[in-house]
């Protein structure tokens, strides 16, 4: 078995190269070529105690990639320090069921958020130059994701919104770089939001930020966080809602609110992101349509871009036997 670490994986693989895979991945995805289980995770929450800032949570996920012939499991275990956590991909042959390798996904799970993200603004944001990417969020994965939406298309300026001044200050320090487009911080949210041909929220909130009526005609909305972002009403200003997986939705504390109070179901669904890549399914209609994209990745994203990054160390010669 192969050990490949986090310093491994920064030399395997580039954001843009990230897009790319996932791109891929998606044109390849079908009901008989990736298998996933009906329950998609076995999982644990450790509640902490008074002296701690929060909660452990510890889930693992399972994917078979028929078209790669391996399985590869996911396993976390992510405490109050995001940067103490357990996040590890297993990948096995399906047949044999070979150990291939062990890989420390941290680095390479933002990768798998951003590129994601990169890859809905591709088929689904609108066809001019110059857009306004608004971001509402300011932690790692807004970074990660604002990379790579630069990788599929050329801002020309991005507006961010977080709860504190400082984090948006530090955001804009590390964001703006060359001939990048201007990243400005703006006070409030909907001043983000409001301008934005492309808006994407990564927060922890729990309560809805986005209002409906803020989003302009012809947006692209991208909802990143596992809590609650937005609420019906947002849901409802979009023409198109697109989903990586509906049941994985369910997963998501918005989602599913809306569908016990039966405000939303999955007839509401235009297509899965796949259905959009492969040209199942119709995109943008329009410049006026709003689009909304409700896609948490699945273990199938993470397990795609693992094995990638896997071949490459083969041919690179990296990382470390286990096995002797």
């Amino acid at each position: 078995m192969l050990f490949l670490s986090r310093d491994d994986i920064r030399d395997l693989v580039t954001l843009g190269q990230a897009v790319a895979v996932l791109q891929a991945a998606l044109a390849r995805y079908s009901d008989q070529t990736v298998l996933m289980p009906d329950a998609r995770r076995l999982s644990l929450r450790i509640p902490g105690n008074a002296a701690e800032a929060g909660d452990t949570f510890c889930f693992s996920k399972v994917c078979h990639l028929a078209f790669a012939g391996i399985v590869g499991f996911r396993v976390v275990v992510a405490g109050p320090d995001p940067s103490r956590s357990t996040r590890l991909v297993v990948l096995s042959e399906a047949r044999a069921g070979t150990p291939l390798a062990l890989i420390a996904e941290h680095d390479l799970y933002q990768m798998r958020v951003g590129a994601l993200a990169a890859v809905a603004v591709r088929h689904l944001a609108r066809r001019q130059s110059g857009l306004t990417v608004g971001l509402v969020g300011t932690g790692p994965l807004a970074r990660v994701i604002l990379a790579a939406v630069r990788e599929v298309v050329r801002p020309g300026r991005v507006l961010v919104a977080s709860r504190r001044p400082e984090s948006r200050r530090t955001f804009v320090e590390l964001a703006q770089a060359g001939d990048q487009a201007p990243v400005s911080a703006v006070d409030e949210v909907a001043d983000a939001v409001g301008p934005a041909d492309i808006v994407v929220t990564a927060t922890t909130a729990s309560t809805p930020i986005l209002r409906p009526e803020w989003i302009k005609p012809g947006a692209l909305v991208y909802l990143v966080g596992a809590g609650c972002e937005a609420d019906i009403g947002v849901y409802r200003r979009a023409a198109k809602l697109v989903v990586s997986d509906w049941r994985e939705c369910l997963a998501r504390e918005d989602v599913a609110r809306m569908v016990q109070r039966g405000e939303l179901s999955e007839t509401d669904v235009h297509a899965r992101l796949h259905e959009i890549v492969q040209g199942a399914k119709r995109g943008r209609g329009d410049d006026e349509e709003v689009i909304l994209v409700r896609a948490p990745g699945t273990v199938f994203h993470d397990i795609a871009l693992a094995h990638h990054v896997y071949r490459q160390a083969i041919e690179a010669g990296r990382g470390r036997h286990l096995d002797g």
